[in-house]
């Protein structure tokens, strides 16, 4: 079974959009992705995917949506009486914001049958809006074990060159920004710990930042927390990749395949990714040095004895 969720589809695609996946990143998303291509018969939009293989025009897109900040909580103070109400339950942020997080999400997601991964599950209430038709399914995983396995994760993408290696290379250049833009959404603040978001995603991370552990675990609940907030309850679906096929096929209305459920494993595909993006910028950055040192040998042997 051949995951559809790398190949983004043409301009022109009028495939309804149907399953909203708001589970965090390492519960199961890209064996549910490609599970869904399978049942839904079309190509599923994976975010962490698109973030390394989406071209240069798919990062800029991503990369505006993370820096967007649509969606404050009730107590936040720009939820005043100026904006308005969401029907998805949460209050709208500003106008200007959550229309153009829109306005980029349709772009993001149009073709496709469904979305998953960051940054998508962190802008499920627009999704609601934009899609209110659409299945919310909640990929789940044990909080100990979702701690553990997010810990890489999160210090691969995070590394601290990436900024500099993936400088020559126009198709992932703006990763390590996304990543940056991520971390601000998740806790209201940036790296040098000032507010830059008017609300945090996920408050409880940034009074534990000290702690590895407690700040991911802060995480896993903040999650929870905002899918509550934003998500009717009626509308929202939980779903464990381990209980096989049933449960999904219940949510979705389908008959159970005769073949298995696909268990993929995205940080082995990730670390993949990043591997060959890694070596593919090594590369170019030893032709541009090498450019660079036959330029001066030549200009040196022209103008050196003058």
């Amino acid at each position: 079974m051949a995951p559809q969720h790398a190949s983004p589809p043409g301009p022109a695609d009028t495939t309804p959009f149907r399953v909203i996946c708001a589970g965090l990143s390492r519960t199961g998303t890209v064996s549910l992705c490609t599970a869904l291509s399978h049942l839904l018969n079309g190509p599923v939009f994976h975010g962490g995917m698109q973030m390394l293989h989406g071209g240069a025009t798919r990062q800029r897109q991503l990369l505006a949506l993370c820096q967007l900040d649509p969606s404050p909580s009730p107590s936040s103070p720009s939820s005043s009486s100026s904006s308005s109400s969401s029907p998805s339950g949460g209050p709208a942020g500003t106008a200007l914001d959550r229309a153009h997080a829109q306005h980029l999400l349709a772009q993001l997601t149009q073709g496709y049958v469904a979305g998953a991964d960051m940054p998508l599950n962190m802008y499920v209430g627009e999704l609601c809006d934009l899609y209110p038709d659409a299945k919310v399914i909640v990929t789940t995983r044990e909080k100990g074990a979702w701690v553990r396995s997010w810990g890489p994760v999160a210090g691969l993408a995070s590394t601290w060159y990436f900024k500099a290696l993936f400088w020559p290379l126009p198709h992932v250049r703006r990763f390590p920004d996304i990543v940056v833009a991520l971390g601000e959404r998740m806790h209201g603040r940036g790296r040098d710990g000032r507010m830059v978001r008017r609300e945090a995603l996920y408050p409880g991370m940034w009074e534990v930042r000290g702690d590895v552990e407690a700040r991911f675990g802060a995480q896993y609940d903040g999650h929870a927390e905002y899918l509550r907030r934003v998500v009717p309850e009626e509308r929202l679906r939980f779903f464990d990749v381990k209980d096989g096929w049933g449960p999904l096929c219940e949510i979705l209305g389908v008959e159970v395949p005769d073949v298995p459920l696909p268990h993929e494993n995205d940080w082995e595909s990730l670390q993949g990714s990043v591997r060959g993006l890694v070596v593919q910028a090594v590369v170019v950055w030893a032709v541009i040095f090498a450019g660079v040192a036959v330029l001066v040998r030549v200009l040196v042997g022209r103008y050196g004895a003058s």
